[in-house]
C-alpha cells in the first residue's frame, strides 16, 4: 500500500492475500486458498528487493498527501517506512508476550 504513494505504478504481488492480512483479520477466520508459511517467507524475502530498488533515492520525497496520526504527521516516504517498521515491531512484541503467556 504504502509503496504506492511513491510509486503509483507498482505492482502488488500476490494481491488475492490482502484480506488475509487486514484489520481484524485471523487465520482462525481465513476461508479459501491459504498461501503456506513458506510461500509467504518466499514473498516477503523477495518483496524485500522489490522495495530495495522502487524506493531507492525517495526515502526525502515529500507524499502529495502526508498521513496523519493524531498531532503526528508522515510527511516523506522515509517516514512512511520507519512508521512500518515500528508497526511491525509492536506485532513481533505481541506475538512473543502471546507465545510466552500460552508455553507450558
Amino acid at each position: 500500500y504504502f509503496v504506492r504513494l511513491v510509486d503509483k505504478k507498482y505492482e502488488i504481488v500476490n494481491a488475492e492475500w490482502i484480506p488475509l492480512f487486514v484489520r481484524g483479520s485471523s487465520p482462525a477466520i481465513w476461508e479459501g486458498d491459504i498461501p503456506s508459511n513458506e510461500e509467504v517467507v518466499v514473498a516477503l524475502t523477495e518483496q524485500t528487493t522489490r522495495l530495495t530498488e522502487v524506493l531507492a533515492g525517495k526515502l526525502e520525497q515529500p507524499l502529495e498527501n502526508p498521513i496523519n496520526f493524531g498531532e503526528h504527521s508522515l510527511k516523506t516516504i522515509g517516514s512512511v517506512i520507519l512508521f512500518a517498521i515500528w508497526h511491525e515491531g509492536l506485532h513481533t512484541g505481541i506475538i512473543d508476550a502471546l507465545n510466552r503467556t500460552t508455553a507450558i
